[in-house]
């Protein structure tokens, strides 16, 4: 399912409208899973820990498993370009060397499937202050919008 082309520092994988139909597709048996990782360079230890680890053994145990190298997600910061797409390059040689199998799992880049920033953009057009403020993760998190700089788009209106 994965063609890794390693032409321009790019990747080209299935055709986004195939991507998106597996994604909305219910899976045989009755789970999925979904997880990402930011393309920061070569994984650490912690990261191998922490959930790579964790990731080939799911690809085991479950019939559809889809990966993302998220890296809309890296983007929250000023990053040089050229390292963002070498860094993007080394998380998917690091995946597939620790052992994810692209014959078990769906792995993509998250920028190469452009509904996920619509949907970002429809979502955040469609819900409103008073509606995130009688959500309890909306009500915990508030305190901290206040005091930490934050990487989401939506601001806090000041009453």
């Amino acid at each position: 399912m994965l063609r890794f082309i390693r032409n321009k520092a790019s990747f080209n994988f299935q055709t986004n409208t195939k991507l998106v139909s597996l994604l909305f597709q219910k899976p045989p048996g009755s789970a999925r899973v979904f997880s990402g990782i930011q393309p920061t360079g070569v994984p650490h230890l912690g990261n191998y820990l922490g959930a790579l680890e964790n990731w080939v053994a799911l690809q085991n145990q479950y019939p559809s498993v889809l990966y993302s190298i998220v890296d809309l997600h890296s983007i929250t910061r000023p990053q040089d370009p050229d390292q963002l797409r070498n860094n993007i390059l080394d998380m998917a040689a690091s995946l597939l060397a620790c052992g994810i199998d692209p014959q078990k799992v769906i792995l993509f880049q998250q920028s190469q499937v452009p509904e996920h920033a619509e949907l970002c953009w429809i979502l955040g057009c469609l819900t409103s202050m008073p509606r995130l403020r009688h959500l309890p993760q909306w009500k915990v998190r508030t305190p901290l919008l206040q005091t930490t700089q934050t990487h989401t788009h939506i601001q806090r209106e000041t009453e």
